[in-house]
């Protein structure tokens, strides 16, 4: 859990300190494991949330989406990022200059697969059934006068066999309330 004006999103060991949580932008961060296997699932939290803070939340639960409807046997991982990535662009330009350098990473026996890094540069590997990814969409720095912050949404999900992706962490309404 974070938050105030310094995140630290691809650490999973965040030291704590001193400083109190901010009231305007927490992100969490949630890894867990059962037996031999990891799940994670993140979310931001918004108090007091600005347009553009609304409109992040909204197209990082839409993009998050597209990119699960991508994750297709077959396709490799830079053709994923980068349709997500074009997705995010025709929403909003603005945004899209925001976005993290990758949308998720491959997930199982340890915490973060590298090598299945859904990234620009992972021309490679392709998605096969039965690969487990965490998918997050993070734009990072959407700003409000108090405070500075990631919107992230992220969640563990499956490539089953038929070519579907199920959510493994998350089944919850995609729009900001």
């Amino acid at each position: 859990m974070q938050s105030g004006n310094d995140f630290a999103l691809n650490k999973f060991n965040v030291e704590c300190d001193d400083n109190k949580l901010g009231s305007d932008v927490v992100y969490i961060n949630v890894c867990s494991k059962y037996t031999d296997m990891q799940a994670m699932a993140s979310r931001t939290l918004l108090f007091n949330p600005t347009k553009l803070q609304k409109e992040a939340y909204e197209l990082a639960f839409d993009a998050e989406q597209h990119l699960m409807d991508k994750l297709v046997p077959g396709t490799t991982l830079d053709n994923v990022y980068r349709s997500t990535l074009e997705f995010i662009k025709a929403k909003s330009p603005v945004l899209a200059s925001k976005v993290h350098v990758n949308f998720g990473f491959g997930i199982g026996s340890k915490y973060k697969e590298e090598e299945l890094s859904i990234s620009a540069s992972n021309t490679n590997t392709k998605v096969e059934p039965g690969m487990v990814f965490h998918i997050r969409i993070t734009f990072k720095d959407v700003e409000k006068p108090s405070s500075k912050g990631p919107i992230a949404i992220g969640d563990t999900v499956l490539v089953e066999k038929d070519g579907t992706t199920s959510n493994l962490t998350g089944n919850i309404p995609r729009k900001y309330q």
